[in-house]
């Protein structure tokens, strides 16, 4: 029987470790994985459970060139090894290295969506990993939009936002959000702080939306990675930051939205939107290559990411208009079903592979 060796970085608890995890429990046929090293939150014992695991390994952070070697013995060792599927750059390179070795090999690589300052510095390499890969999966259109000359065929790529989420959070009730719970409207966003995330943006809408209505409600649950920047600062009554919320509880915050906020720079598969589809929850987005799977008026009304008054006019037109914010929450969750329910998600998979 043919085997999937799938290559990353770690066993973390990362979107990608968790995207991985996700395809692999859902795959046809059984695979083993190889990663560069293990994190304290590991999913490792989650990954050796599942039925068609054939074993996990680790190549105890080696440099790149001892985990090629590593990997090319592994494959020699397991003549069964037919697919290799790698997420993140360094695993993609080392996956179109490994086909150069050995030709029957089948590449998928997998890779988030590159941040600006990144991209030129590795057009050369991403150049050997889109030639030399059987299939290429991202869950943006960045790479297909922002690199030029690339060899990218329509036959061979893969926008797969609809892997990543085939289980959704359920709302948990936390009693940390009952003051919150009790404005009329409430509107949110779920996002670490951090530079890709707009949350300077944010701050802004939240201060002009609170002081255009008093019995509206605006929220970021998150973690804030800059050093305190939103515990320090001076917010209105009615804007709030919960920090350090348990996973299990962000569930229940999105049960109490009546508008989601997006306002990020930049996203791989931008999770938190496919959550707020999963409650159908009208969106006010930033417009960026990772909304794009969205139809602008029925899933969503775009603004340009950095001007904070688009946004803020945006919450206005659905604050004031309840028959569009049904529609538009029907929409939303219709979206979900057809393209991020379990169902959806194994049909693509299996059609994938």
């Amino acid at each position: 029987m043919s085997r999937l060796l799938v290559l990353t970085y770690s066993f973390g608890r990362g979107g990608s470790e968790l995207h991985v995890y996700k395809l692999a429990s859902r795959l046809p046929y059984s695979f083993m994985w190889i990663a560069m090293n293990e994190t304290k939150t590991s999913i490792r014992s989650d990954v050796e459970a599942l039925d068609n695991c054939d074993g996990t390994h680790i190549a105890a952070q080696p440099s790149f060139g001892d985990y090629l070697k590593y990997v090319r013995r592994f494959i020699q060792d397991n003549g069964s090894v037919r697919h290799l599927y790698a997420i993140g750059f360094l695993p993609s390179l080392c996956a179109v290295l490994m086909k150069l070795w050995h030709r029957h090999l089948v590449v998928t690589t997998a890779r988030r969506e590159m941040m600006p300052w990144k991209k030129w510095f590795h057009v050369p390499f991403l150049w050997l990993i889109n030639f030399f890969s059987d299939r290429i999966e991202t869950n943006s259109q960045f790479l297909m939009r922002q690199i030029p000359k690339e060899p990218f065929t329509n036959s061979k790529v893969y926008w797969f936002p609809n892997i990543l989420h085939s289980s959704i959070l359920k709302p948990v009730k936390d009693a940390r959000f009952d003051t919150f719970s009790k404005y009329r409207f409430k509107i949110g966003l779920v996002a670490n702080v951090r530079p890709e995330k707009n949350i300077p943006t944010f701050v802004d809408v939240a201060k002009d939306i609170a002081e255009r209505y008093p019995d509206v409600a605006i929220a970021l649950v998150g973690k804030d990675n800059n050093q305190g920047y939103l515990s320090q600062m001076a917010l209105p009554d009615n804007v709030y930051f919960f920090d350090e919320v348990p996973f299990e509880s962000v569930g229940h915050f999105y049960s109490l939205l009546d508008v989601f906020l997006f306002t990020s720079l930049h996203e791989g598969c931008p999770n938190a939107i496919v959550e707020a589809l999963s409650y159908g929850i009208p969106i006010v987005t930033s417009r960026i290559p990772a909304t794009s799977f969205l139809e602008g008026g029925v899933h969503a009304l775009f603004c340009e990411p950095t001007v904070s008054s688009e946004y803020s006019d945006a919450i206005d037109v659905l604050l004031k208009d309840e028959k569009r914010r049904v529609e538009m929450a029907a929409c939303n969750r219709t979206l979900f079903e057809s393209h991020f329910s379990e169902a959806s998600v194994q049909t693509a998979i299996r059609s994938y592979f």
